[in-house]
């Protein structure tokens, strides 16, 4: 069993597409009144995709096991100037990550995240974040292995 990982190119734009739709199917599934179902070739994904190929501070890389596509992440650059609440900071912001169900628990994820502390690393950034939803106590689950912290709690009530 071989994982690789490689960045993304604006030809692997569809690709991204199809390997986003395991997790986009288990947010809808767990929030269906905020997230929507994936819809297969999804021409508004694809723009999505492929605005984010492009985009400066932005950087997507694909995970293989044995030359199959089998997941990936989105990373990109966050920057907030010295302001008199908050001061200046750097961090690299995991947007998305996803592993095809049927190939987690074999150390993709995980590679995946090590990724982006590399990546982290080599823009002299010191710190990764991300942002992950109650429901998924998976995922907390696998952040919290890696040594992520809660550092906020995003509330909301619907009226």
């Amino acid at each position: 069993m071989t994982i690789t990982i490689c960045k993304a190119s604006l030809e692997d734009a569809a690709l991204l597409v199809a390997l986003n739709a395991d997790v986009q199917r288990h947010h809808a599934k767990a929030e269906p009144d905020r997230y929507k179902m994936p819809i297969p070739n999804n021409p508004a994904l694809l723009a999505i995709y492929e605005e984010r190929l492009q985009a400066e501070g932005e950087s997507l890389y694909i995970a293989e096991l044995d030359n199959e596509p089998v997941g990936y992440i989105h990373c990109r650059i966050r920057e907030r100037e010295d302001n008199p609440f908050t001061v200046a900071f750097r961090t690299l912001e995991v947007n998305e990550i996803s592993v095809n169900a049927s190939h987690r628990g074999h150390g993709i994820g995980q590679i995946l995240m090590e990724k982006a502390e590399t990546l982290a690393a080599e823009q002299g950034i010191q710190e990764v974040t991300l942002g992950v939803h109650a429901f998924n106590e998976d995922a907390i689950r696998f952040y919290k292995r890696l040594g992520f912290v809660t550092i906020s709690i995003r509330m909301w009530k619907s009226l």
